[in-house]
């Protein structure tokens, strides 16, 4: 359902003084956010207005929706303060426990954790994995090697607008290649909105995650393999080893070092990923991760409080996670 917060501001009428408003922003589910004046005196439209609040250039002259009609019940935290050129009202920027405890009380906070840790897990082993596979399928000479490390390397150091932007004209419902192929091919008789529908657009943005962040892997493993002695393999030669085996017993041992590396960093990347989601699907269709929800929470709801909450919540996370990893997992591997 869509959303509605407001906080007062002064706004100056194109014809006459400046006067007290409430600034009202409408956060719809796809994602669109409108911004609407509302008289702080009697609660009608205010139109033609040039506000303060540096996002906003012009407001346009929309009616205020009927759902919205109850607007002094929106935002309980508001408080009116004096401040120099008149008054105006500050977000609720109050760092208290409460702000902890209603983030915890709430059943969307767990969902998004949920999220957020498909998406980190499952985003990091398929980067790693990918990035394996390409660095075993590059580590020996041929021709052409060259150019297909540079297309291997596309995804990655390609701008994240750009591409984000493809595979949602690529994937698109109604004009996407994408679609018309498994039309064509019968596999479907109908569009799919690939980032649409649950849980579907989780998995999409996941996919987009692996294909785009597997360079770094493969580059990493790529380097320690090629300093592997091949002496070992031409011995394992002699003594009858498969591929397999030869990878199984000698490679993966040596690349259990860069491994464990790359899966904190990337874990903490992810973890911490925000443009990705937001530019693919906005955090709809369960894809709302907790770093959306701090950008929701602190700037299309104005709710600095519960924003810097969950800011903390995912700082821990990461701490913990941290101190696991490297207390217990990087001794195994001699880190």
């Amino acid at each position: 359902s869509n959303v509605c917060t407001h906080r007062a501001s002064v706004v100056r009428d194109v014809a006459g003084p400046s006067r007290l408003a409430w600034e009202v922003t409408v956060l719809h589910r796809t994602g669109l956010r409108e911004f609407v004046f509302i008289d702080a005196e009697n609660g009608t439209p205010v139109l033609d207005l040039k506000p303060y609040h540096p996002s906003v250039d012009r407001v346009r002259s929309v009616a205020v929706p009927e759902w919205c009609r109850s607007w002094p019940e929106w935002y309980e935290g508001a408080k009116d303060v004096e401040v120099e050129g008149g008054p105006r009202l500050s977000a609720d920027a109050t760092f208290t426990w409460e702000n902890f405890a209603r983030v915890f009380d709430g059943e969307e906070f767990w969902s998004v954790l949920w999220v957020t840790l498909f998406y980190t897990v499952f985003g990091t082993i398929g980067a790693l994995v990918f990035g394996l596979f390409a660095a075993l399928l590059l580590n020996h000479a041929f021709r052409g090697q060259g150019i297909l490390r540079g297309l291997y390397l596309f995804p990655y150091v390609a701008p994240v607008i750009a591409v984000a932007f493809a595979w949602i004209l690529l994937f698109d419902p109604f004009s996407g290649s994408a679609n018309a192929l498994l039309i064509q091919m019968g596999v479907t008789d109908e569009a799919i909105n690939f980032f649409g529908e649950r849980p579907l657009a989780l998995i999409m943005v996941t996919v987009f995650e692996i294909w785009r962040y597997f360079p770094l892997s493969f580059l990493f493993i790529l380097a320690r393999m090629q300093s592997i002695d091949h002496d070992m393999y031409e011995a394992a030669d002699m003594d009858g080893a498969s591929p397999f085996q030869q990878f199984w017993y000698l490679s993966l041992p040596q690349l259990l070092g860069i491994l464990s590396v790359l899966f904190l960093l990337r874990f903490i990347w992810t973890f911490n990923k925000f443009d990705d989601i937001f530019l693919l699907t906005g955090g709809n269709a369960g894809t709302r991760t907790l770093t959306v929800n701090v950008y929701e929470q602190a700037f299309a709801l104005s709710n600095i409080g519960a924003g810097a909450a969950v800011a903390v919540v995912i700082f821990g996370c990461l701490l913990t996670f941290s101190i696991f990893f490297l207390k217990f997992i990087s001794r195994e591997e001699g880190l």
